[in-house]
């Protein structure tokens, strides 16, 4: 029996080395680019990732709240 070691790589759904998320695709524009990185102004859990955008009122990803617009009581970070 032999263990053989997988290299890591992006899109495998495992968030792991240098990578910030891993949504299991290699699609921009979703929060988690190609290249395992979380895109400008969203929120990313870990693995594999949910990636959500704070102010699109879907409470997804590491948000709490989420009510379309960060000005009514829902902080900038749509975390309370």
């Amino acid at each position: 029996f032999i263990l053989m070691q997988i290299e890591p790589y992006c899109s495998d759904g495992i968030t792991q080395s240098d990578e910030e998320c891993d949504d299991e695709n290699e699609k921009n524009e979703d929060g988690c680019d190609q290249t395992c990185r979380v895109e400008e102004g969203w929120i990313c859990s870990s693995s594999p990732s949910v990636c959500s955008y704070c102010g699109d009122g879907k409470v997804t990803g590491k948000e709490t709240c989420d009510e379309g617009s960060v000005f009514y009581g829902c902080k900038t970070d749509c975390k309370g």
